[in-house]
């Protein structure tokens, strides 16, 4: 399998930091382990509410349904039997942290390519009606699952070395 890079490579040249342009969006190498690399979505990030039953929990919302069922079309048919069986997901806020320790790094652009604020699958522990998500400069905060954040996917991909 080869992945635009700035130019075609190899999958067995990939390292951690590398963008693969997929559909035009920009993904981010964020690990590699064994045959498998963790790749993010940054660029032409959509909104989306979280979930519109007002809980903060990801198991179920409505934003884990859109990336299990309608985000699948977005992506290209013959790269989907690489992504691992958990399919597309959001990061953590521990995720975030371990791979994206400097908040500039974790800035994502919307289709008009503005920097907008995106979701975790961290609930705010304070409140119910609050999820952790990623301000537009990088750092953890929360906003309201009703709000309608960004999309910032992530999927281990299978790579054949």
């Amino acid at each position: 399998m080869k992945i635009k890079r700035t130019v075609d490579v190899e999958t067995n040249d990939f390292e951690i930091g590398d963008r693969l342009i997929i559909n035009d969006a920009e993904w981010k190498i964020l690990d590699i382990v064994d045959n498998e690399v963790l790749i993010w979505k940054c660029t032409n990030v959509e909104k989306r509410c979280f979930n519109r039953d007002k809980n903060n929990v990801y198991e179920g919302s409505d934003i884990q349904r859109y990336l299990q069922n309608d985000f699948l079309k977005e992506f290209p048919e013959y790269m989907l039997k690489n992504v691992s069986n958990e399919g597309f997901f959001l990061l953590t806020v521990d995720q975030i942290n371990k791979y994206m320790p400097i908040p500039s790094d974790r800035t994502v652009t919307n289709l008009k390519m503005y920097n907008i604020g995106w979701w975790t699958s961290t609930p705010y522990v304070c409140d119910s009606r609050y999820v952790s998500s990623v301000h537009t400069t990088g750092h953890v905060s929360a906003d309201p699952v009703r709000f309608h954040g960004g999309v910032a996917p992530a999927c281990w991909l299978k790579i054949q070395q």
